[in-house]
């Protein structure tokens, strides 16, 4: 099933993180927007 990441949401306290709100057009109606934890990162950036 296709999706979007349409933003990404900044925790407010500096140890949660921060979370992902993903855009699904195909999933049933209760399902077509979720928030998760973002876990994902960018490997393009260079690792400090």
């Amino acid at each position: 099933m296709r999706s979007t990441v349409e933003k990404i949401i900044k925790s407010v306290s500096p140890v949660d993180p921060e979370k992902a709100q993903i855009s699904i057009p195909e999933a049933d109606d209760l399902y077509r927007e979720v928030r998760a934890e973002n876990v994902v990162t960018d490997e393009s950036e260079p690792s400090s």
